[in-house]
């Protein structure tokens, strides 16, 4: 299960000296986390369903 990462090339490795899935994120409310993890998933499954 992939959560966080509106960027498809995200989950592509990270630069060297990059941890890998590590993304430089804005301090956001609960609230706005809840909101891109949902956009997340349904980016997800709309890339799922393309393949």
């Amino acid at each position: 299960e992939i959560i966080g990462s509106l960027d498809p090339k995200a989950l592509l490795p990270q630069k060297p000296g990059e941890p890998e899935g590590t993304r430089i994120l804005p301090v956001v409310s609960e609230e706005e986390k809840e909101e891109i993890r949902q956009k997340a998933h349904e980016k997800i499954e709309q890339v799922l369903k393309e393949q």
